[in-house]
């Protein structure tokens, strides 16, 4: 909690059975978020007919989150790399708004992927599917997470930056 600003939330809307295509707005699945990267393409078309109004959309920098999935899988973080103005969040994926003067993005990102953070996740997901269980957003807030200096944040996340690089090549 002492590292966010706030946390936002999507919505739950009616959509189509396919992902959106060229100039349509999607609605993003829990699918988008759970696999370590930022995946826009995990998307439902909403209904033409459905005006999106203030809905979150995921931007460059954005830290999301999901707050519904199975056990294990629940609370999985991503940073998103690019702005997606036609993309919205559901009530399944939540932004969080860092304090940038207390913690790095990409930091955080990689602290909430921890064990420390993963087993919080685990213990206190709740719900009635074993398939799809909920976090709270004051979960997220109690997350125990360590925070050095931003600087070392930053070195932290550097070196992390370049060892992803090197795995993906």
């Amino acid at each position: 909690g002492d590292a966010l600003l706030r946390i936002e939330t999507g919505k739950s809307v009616k959509t189509q059975e396919r992902p959106a295509r060229q100039g349509e707005v999607g609605i993003l699945k829990v699918s988008a978020v759970t696999w370590g990267e930022f995946r826009p393409s995990e998307n439902k078309a909403i209904l033409p007919d459905y005006e999106p109004g203030s809905c979150p959309r995921p931007c460059r920098g954005d830290i999301l989150i999901s707050r519904a999935n199975t056990r294990e899988l629940v609370g999985a973080p991503v940073l998103v790399e690019g702005n997606h103005p036609n993309l919205l969040l559901s009530d399944k994926i939540l932004r969080l708004v860092p304090d940038v003067t207390r913690v790095d993005p990409r930091y955080l990102v990689r602290a909430l992927r921890s064990a420390a953070a993963r087993a919080h996740f685990r213990e206190r997901a709740g719900g009635t599917s074993g398939s799809m269980t909920n976090i709270t957003q004051d979960d997220i807030r109690t997350t125990p997470l360590p925070l050095p200096q931003l600087s070392e944040q930053r070195r932290i996340a550097d070196i992390l930056d370049k060892a992803d690089a090197v795995r993906r090549k």
